[in-house]
């Protein structure tokens, strides 16, 4: 190309062709300092061989490139002192990197804007001591040429950035020459600004990789067209380093532009800027034909500035974990895609509970260097997948696939919840292949709006690794935490990887490698552990064995013989067992001998504590286990007597108990459907009949005797006194007429009243409470804080022959896919108090908000599910329930079976169509 001079610039003979004073005696300045100009800038290069061209060509090329941008309108609005400060603007911007004095070459690099005062004031110092107003103009220059490297909000914040002044009767609009200084620094992109040759010849000067980059960039595909309606740049590039540089570049270019239309050029600051604008940027950026990369436009942004992300952090996946839930998810999908699309697999069943699955998903995290894998070996991505599946809104492409008699049943409904990864993370690694594709490897920036994708990747190995480096740390046990509680049944096998803990196997150093899979990695480590463990394990067994010997509170002598046997019976020999038998035979006295036998077991637990400690454990795992089993018996009868206290438990068939809790075991599984339901059902009993309540007078009343016998079940716990009354003067209770003929006992008033205790159901729980009045029992019973206090599994006593069934249960749990929901199942089963544990795949699933936490409150959505999978459950307990009460001879009415009413439309829903079902099966 030929080399610009400043007479070849349009604005400076915009400048020369006014006729004024002022214009010719600025234009003549010019002309005289270019020279001296233009050598001074070639130092920079001495400075920084490394860095892009910024001498006297550059400075002309921005002169130029702004005035073919300028409309007719600016050429003859702009002043003669504002051409004249701007083209000195442009000739100092970058005379900072001249100075040799400066010790911290990077800052000088960096900050050079903030260094261009010296040399303007010099020159004006030097060179323009008769120039009118001359420091006036040297401090608009300054602030120009400084303002090109300041941050456009720091900028537009500055008070002289709106400054305007008035020189020779001409106006001075600071913030004017600002803006065209930046955008014309930012619109030179020639491939002038580089020397290629050199590159080659002397690439030690090359040595920073950021300007190295900058460098190559300007040897890109690039075209342009200038004018005052259009600034139009498209690349091609074949780096991805260079594609991030010109994308960064032409952003910060239209920014420019648009901060210049919408803050500065406004009425208020000039009339003439009512309606003047700056040209719309129209930009382009793409790989080239022979580029090793593409690029992938992430299209789940509100907006151009990923709002989106902000909103579904703060109000969708509002968990720290979620995002990881939502990469469990996406792995254990691909590995059970992969057994779907297998035509040699025989599926019987929809629900994946059922299907033969080998592969794992693996979770790795180190906490040191704040990254997570997860891995799956799966089906594996090829480059459209790849974007249909992770990039797109509300898009799970797995749910459409249909390969068999039914769809594949993905867990994953929302592609947005990748998202949710990208507002932790501050980059995201994606490594995936096919079975018969390439491997892929894909990379996001957080915030950034595009992926970069790499293909012809090796990878040995079929499946997805998904790498994140996240932005805020957490511990491996904060991690195992989350994902042990929430994912209690996985339809496929997790594994947990401590990488901090393995890579001490290692003797520090990094063994997690992407050209490895993390299954092949552990397997050595692992190997190592457990052969370490091993060897410890005899002693340790051994320990145990000796420790439990000495807790028991037997006589010396006895406990002397039980160590003897041990030592005599010992299937392998110990160093601590040839320990203690060295004790015990040199030792005769066996008070002694107790007490060196304890030292010596004391001192080996620390040792072997030691050695454990040197082999500490790294992987951990979630089996593919069926959801486990409540309870081992199909039904358990708490008997109890007249004071309310268990007498008896047993799991045969009721006899001769007079009241109690009888607790009916029920298990199914429905793998078409995708339901394994487990559930207990509690009922109270009193004289053959399932009751609500139980109730008799008080043992604190006096005479309490005569009632023991009157324990009632009442409709309407108010009506205690009026029933028990009743009771007692009914004329054919022999008790009442033996102690009214003895003289024993006055004629009871209708009207007396007593105190009572009462165990009753409520609330999906036992109480018990005792020695209330009668007249004030229903009020008692309605105040839930302080029945929170009486619950009647809380201090009761269990009978000597109680062999540890389990009777007690905390909170339902409902998994979906095996995964954990923050709802209470039990409402699904509402008969006796009721303990669930539910796990719904495949067509059986609830719906789901888009949290993935909370059921979908649509009540359409609800009745549907109710009428296809809710009464499915519902029929199959109650059918259990009511065999078992038969069987045991326990008359019922279906108000009795019921719990009480319930709130929220899920509970009712659940609570009518059983209500249906059980009058259906009792008809």
């Amino acid at each position: 190309m030929v080399q610009q001079s400043l007479e070849t610039c349009g604005m400076y003979n915009l400048l020369i062709k006014r006729e004024n004073n002022v214009a010719k005696s600025l234009s003549g300045i010019l002309g005289l300092i270019e020279p001296e100009v233009a050598k001074t800038l070639e130092y920079i290069k001495t400075q920084f061989p490394n860095f892009t061209e910024h001498g006297m060509q550059h400075s002309l090329r921005i002169i130029n490139y702004i005035y073919s941008i300028m409309s007719e309108d600016l050429k003859q609005n702009i002043s003669d002192v504002e051409i004249f400060c701007f083209i000195m603007a442009a000739f100092f911007h970058d005379m900072g990197m001249t100075l040799v004095d400066v010790e911290d070459k990077d800052n000088q690099r960096t900050n050079h804007h903030l260094y261009a005062y010296r040399p303007i004031k010099n020159f004006f110092e030097k060179y323009m001591q008769m120039l009118v107003e001359r420091r006036r103009l040297e401090k608009c220059i300054i602030f120009v040429s400084e303002a090109h490297g300041r941050s456009i909000e720091e900028l537009y914040n500055d008070n002289d950035f709106r400054k305007i002044e008035t020189i020779e009767g001409q106006v001075l609009r600071y913030g004017l020459l600002a803006i065209l200084l930046r955008i014309g620094d930012l619109m030179d992109l020639e491939e002038q600004r580089v020397c290629e040759f050199n590159m080659h010849m002397n690439l030690e000067y090359y040595n920073n990789p950021v300007s190295l980059v900058h460098n190559r960039r300007h040897l890109d595909d690039i075209t342009y067209n200038y004018s005052p309606s259009k600034i139009t740049v498209s690349v091609l590039t074949d780096d991805r380093e260079k594609y991030k540089v010109w994308s960064q570049w032409l952003e910060y270019l239209d920014e420019e532009i648009m901060y210049a239309n919408t803050h500065y050029l406004i009425g208020e600051n000039s009339d003439f800027f009512r309606n003047y604008k700056l040209p719309e940027v129209i930009k382009c950026v793409k790989p080239s034909e022979n580029a090793k990369f593409a690029v992938e436009e992430i299209r789940f942004q509100v907006d151009d500035t990923g709002a989106l992300w902000d909103i579904i952090t703060k109000s969708v996946y509002t968990n720290e974990f979620d995002y990881i839930r939502e990469l469990i998810q996406n792995a254990i999908d691909a590995t059970l895609l992969k057994i779907y699309l297998d035509d040699k697999e025989n599926i019987e069943y929809q629900s994946p509970r059922s299907w033969h699955c080998n592969d794992k998903v693996m979770i790795a995290y180190s906490q040191k260097e704040g990254t997570l894998w997860v891995e799956d070996y799966g089906t594996g991505m090829n480059e459209n997948e790849l974007s249909n599946y992770l990039f797109k809104t509300a898009n799970s492409g797995y749910k459409y696939m249909k390969k068999r008699e039914f769809m594949f049943p993905a867990i994953a409904k929302f592609g947005i919840g990748f998202v949710a990864c990208l507002t932790k993370a501050d980059k995201i690694q994606i490594l995936t292949r096919t079975q018969s594709d390439n491997g892929i490897n894909a990379e996001i920036e957080s915030k950034s709006t595009i992926a970069f994708i790499e293909k012809n990747i090796q990878r040995a190995w079929q499946g997805t690794t998904v790498i994140l480096h996240v932005k805020e740390k957490y511990s491996f046990d904060e991690l195992k935490d989350y994902v042990f509680t929430y994912f209690g049944c996985p339809s496929v096998e997790i594994d947990l990887v401590d990488v901090d803990t393995l890579n001490m196997y290692a003797d520090g150093s990094t063994l997690l490698d992407e050209s490895e899979c993390i299954l092949q990695i552990v397997e050595h480590p692992e190997q190592k552990r457990n052969y370490g463990i091993n060897k410890i394990l005899p002693d340790y067994k051994c320990l145990m064995k000796m420790m439990e010997i000495l807790s028991d509170e037997a006589e010396i002598d006895g406990t002397i013989g039980k160590v003897r046997n041990m030592l005599n019976n010992s299937f392998y020999e110990t160093d601590l067992l040839e320990r203690i038998k060295a004790i015990v035979n040199d030792t005769v006295v066996n008070e002694e001998c107790m007490s060196k036998i304890r030292k010596e077991v004391s001192s080996q637990k620390k040792i072997i504590d030691e050695k454990f400690e040197k082999y500490p454990q790294f992987l951990f795992h979630i089996f593919r286990n069926d959801i486990h089993e409540i309870v081992d018996y199909k039904q358990l009868i708490l008997e109890l007597d007249d004071t309310f206290n268990i007498s008896r438990i047993y799991k045969d068939t009721i006899s001769n108990s007079s009241r109690g809790i009888i607790y009916i075991s029920s298990n199914f599984v429905d793998y078409n459907l995708g339901i394994e339901c487990r559930s207990i059902n509690a009922f109270m009993f009193n004289e053959g009949k399932i009751v609500k309540n139980i109730v008799k007078v008080s043992s604190d009343t006096d005479d309490s005797s005569l009632f023991t016998s009157n324990i009632i079940s009442l409709d309407e716990i108010a009506d205690a006194d009026y029933e028990m009354n009743n009771r007692l003067q009914e004329q054919e209770s022999e008790d009442y007429y033996e102690h009214i003929v003895k003289g024993e006992y006055d004629e009871i008033d209708d009207n007396y009243g007593f105190s009572y205790d009462v165990i009753l159901l409520k609330d999906n729980d036992f109480y018990e409470i005792f020695d209330v009045e009668g007249e004030i029992i229903e009020d008692v019973i309605e105040n839930n804080d302080f029945l929170r206090e009486y619950k009647f599994f809380n201090n009761i006593a269990v009978p000597d022959r109680y062999k540890g069934e389990r009777f007690v249960f905390g909170k339902s749990e409902l998994y979906q896919d095996g995964i954990l929901l923050e709802f209470n199942p039990q409402c699904i089963v509402p008969i006796g108090v009721g303990y669930v544990i539910v796990n719904l795949t495949a067509e059986s699933r609830l719906e789901l908000n888009v949290s993935r936490h909370e059921l979908n409150n649509n009540r359409e959505i609800i009745s549907k599910w109710n009428k296809r999978v809710g009464c499915v459950v519902q029929k199959k307990v109650a059918e259990n329930c009511i065999r078992v009460l038969k069987e045991n001879n326990l008359d019922f009415k279906i108000e009795d079976l019921l719990s009480q009413n319930v709130e929220g439309f899920f509970e009712k829903e659940c609570l009518f169509n059983m209500k249906d079902i059980l009058r259906e099966l009792l008809m």
